[in-house]
């Protein structure tokens, strides 16, 4: 055979060698059946995953090892800002997120492939440049042979969450350091916070927490306070609360009905240690009362005034209506001027008094008696028609008292220059 014939022969031979058998395509086509098989068989098994997904309200992202965008379901949307419409997949996923820094991005994904897992805050921007904080949890999807496929996220935004958590953070710090005393209880009446100063008034520490408000309260009060909270959810006013030692602080109190979201039924205190204030009041009580006192003795001086004539004699003028009381009140100031001036005569000038009744002139008797024990005379001067027509009326009997027409005789006569 010649060497062209030999090479045609050979080139034959290895086409009809590497020429595929109807065996060996049938087997393929049973593989690859197989495998189209499998492969609806998981699409059908994800579907119900791929639905939950879809309709999460969590943001819910698949990406490529490399951070390319595979699925990104409608709260992803929503929560970045993209449209319905708008295509993410193939997308870097790096594009819109609020790492500008690829490279670090990439180190983030690679220390993910190192755990398999990540749970935490992060920052992120929304396309249309909003800052927000988000909640991401982060998972490795692998094959069956364990090999890192893709990465799924979950993110939810919690700015809202946490600005709630600061204010509240915030808020827990001012009632802490507030002056006045704060506190709730259930409605059972037992305490489950009360801040430092509502600790301070009564003197308790942790120990409060448990303890039941009728510990603490005025039970003299406590049925008013309870059925006004029940009327009208409100209670203002003064009480007092025991303290620790055993004595009672006074306090003016605010108590309110709260609600929980729960429905739960709270009572809210806000109190004031008012002792400072009690005692001020105590003393400005005090204080008026004695400058009450002071007024009422220079009254009592202004309307029983008592006048040195001479040496052994006295008199008093008398002006306006005479009561019990004031009758009582010239009586003491009469028998007062005798014996510390050492008078012999008094005279009671009644020029200026135009009513008189039974007891006031019992009371005059009565006087002039007492200074007759001290030494002295009394005589009663300026004695008008009217008073006249009474004292005859009623039938009281002056007695020995001697009586003269005006001020004038009556002084004359102490003197003795009778006219």
């Amino acid at each position: 055979m010649d060497l062209p014939l030999a090479n045609h022969c050979k080139n034959e031979a290895a086409v009809s060698s590497n020429t595929p058998t109807i065996e060996s395509l049938q087997a393929e086509l049973a593989r690859l059946h197989e495998e189209n098989h499998r492969l609806q068989a998981q699409v059908v098994a994800l579907r119900p995953f791929q639905i939950l997904a879809e309709r999460s309200h969590e943001a819910v992202l698949v990406t490529t090892l490399q951070g390319t965008i595979a699925f990104a379901n409608h709260a992803y949307r929503k929560l970045y800002g993209f449209s319905d419409d708008e295509p993410l997949t193939g997308r870097d996923v790096v594009s819109h997120a609020r790492h500008q820094d690829s490279g670090q991005f990439q180190k983030f994904f690679e220390q993910l492939l190192s755990t398999g897992y990540f749970h935490g805050a992060i920052e992120e921007t929304k396309i249309d440049g909003t800052p927000f904080t988000g909640m991401a949890s982060i998972f490795v999807i692998s094959d069956e042979q364990n090999q890192p496929q893709q990465f799924i996220s979950f993110f939810r935004d919690i700015t809202d969450q946490q600005n709630n958590e600061q204010r509240l953070q915030i808020f827990d710090q001012m009632i802490e350091n507030a002056p006045d005393g704060v506190a709730y209880m259930s409605s059972d009446r037992t305490f489950l916070y009360a801040n430092s100063a509502f600790r301070s008034i009564i003197g308790r520490g942790d120990e409060l927490l448990g303890m039941n408000g009728n510990d603490v309260l005025d039970l003299s009060q406590a049925e008013d306070i309870r059925g006004t909270l029940a009327s009208t959810g409100k209670w203002s006013g003064r009480t007092n609360y025991r303290h620790k030692a055993g004595h009672l602080v006074p306090v003016a109190v605010t108590a309110f009905m709260l609600k929980t979201l729960a429905g739960e039924s709270l009572i809210g205190l806000m109190v004031r240690d008012i002792t400072a204030v009690v005692e001020a009041e105590a003393e400005h009580t005090a204080m008026q009362e004695q400058i009450i006192q002071a007024q009422q003795a220079t009254l009592r001086e202004l309307s029983t005034p008592l006048i040195p004539l001479a040496e052994g004699i006295i008199a008093m003028p008398i002006v306006g209506t005479i009561d019990s009381n004031r009758a009582m009140q010239i009586l003491e100031a009469l028998l007062e001027g005798i014996s510390t001036h050492q008078a012999e005569k008094a005279i009671l000038d009644l020029t200026g008094v135009k009513i008189m009744d039974t007891q006031v002139a019992n009371a005059l008797m009565r006087a002039a008696q007492a200074a007759k024990l001290l030494g002295a005379d009394v005589t009663l001067s300026g004695i008008s028609a009217e008073v006249a027509q009474t004292l005859v009326h009623l039938g009281v009997d002056l007695g020995t008292i001697t009586t003269q027409r005006d001020l004038q005789q009556s002084i004359a006569a102490a003197f003795g220059h009778d006219q």
